[in-house]
């Protein structure tokens, strides 16, 4: 298995951090995540989708991670999206595979839409969209930042808490995947424990929208690349029957593999399975 390394593009004030692992002269493979997580959420499928032969690249999102912003920076989906398009733009990465989970999804479909010519193909996991989000955990800690707490509640050890790790667990199928180590490493790391991660943290939180992926809506379904729907059946946050079928009717082409034993994070639950569900070609059916 090809190791993993962490980087850093430097894109005008911006530092954007991200996990890369595979061969620069292999086609790149773009993945995405989402809340409450970073980059670290793919580090095995990175590992093991180089080895099928992919320049495989994960970066974390402004907000996230080690991603740091300027002053005035623009936190939301669709800043998140243009800084993505820009980073890629400038490493001159075209024909790329875009796989997004979370809230991933709703920054890669407006990618899509913005710089279509940059895909090759699309692969979508649990992913919100249009107004299906946030959910009611998300949108209390949406409130909690717009009132500028977030970052003293964390600060003084009130997250993440037992309400926090409790809905973790709801979202996997195998709640034995969340490891004291990955819980910390993906969701928990600097957001809560490091103070500038908790400004940044706080600070995405707040331009946090639906209205974002709800104006992308019109322009995704005039989009013209084949879409893979790869999909854990046992999520309660973004079930097949919400987010999911509205993708289906958005892309009436698209491929559809749903994988009955995973919940929310089928990265981590069901790891070997999601990399051979994802890395099947569109191209065989649907």
């Amino acid at each position: 298995m090809h190791s993993v390394e962490r980087k850093t593009a430097v894109i005008g004030d911006t530092k954007l951090s991200y996990l890369e692992s595979g061969s620069h002269h292999k086609a790149v493979a773009l993945f995405i995540h989402g809340i409450p997580a970073s980059a670290e959420l793919w580090r095995e499928t990175l590992a093991i989708t180089s080895v099928r032969g992919w320049h495989s690249i994960a970066p974390d999102l402004p907000g996230y991670g080690q991603t740091r912003l300027p002053a005035g920076g623009d936190y939301a989906i669709a800043g998140a999206a243009r800084l993505l398009i820009q980073w890629l733009e400038l490493a001159g990465h075209q024909d790329i595979w875009l796989i997004a989970h979370d809230i991933g999804g709703g920054v890669a479909q407006i990618m899509m839409t913005q710089a279509t010519a940059l895909f090759s193909r699309v692969t979508f996991s649990n992913v919100i969209t249009a107004d299906t989000w946030p959910v009611s955990s998300i949108a209390m800690l949406i409130w909690i930042a717009k009132r500028g707490l977030f970052k003293h509640m964390a600060g003084v050890g009130l997250f993440p808490n037992f309400i926090a790790n409790k809905q973790l667990r709801r979202a996997v199928h195998d709640p034995d995947c969340l490891t004291r180590d990955r819980v910390s490493r993906i969701f928990w790391d600097g957001k809560a424990t490091d103070k500038q991660g908790r400004i940044e943290f706080q600070r995405m939180l707040s331009a946090l929208t639906p209205e974002d992926t709800m104006r992308n809506m019109e322009a995704l379904r005039r989009v013209n690349l084949p879409v893979h729907l790869v999909w854990g059946m046992q999520d309660p946050n973004q079930p097949w029957d919400g987010p999911g079928r509205i993708l289906r009717e958005t892309f009436p082409t698209a491929k559809i593999t749903q994988l009955p034993h995973a919940g929310h994070f089928l990265q981590i639950d069901s790891p070997g399975e999601y990399v051979d569900a994802i890395c099947v070609p569109t191209s065989e059916g649907s």
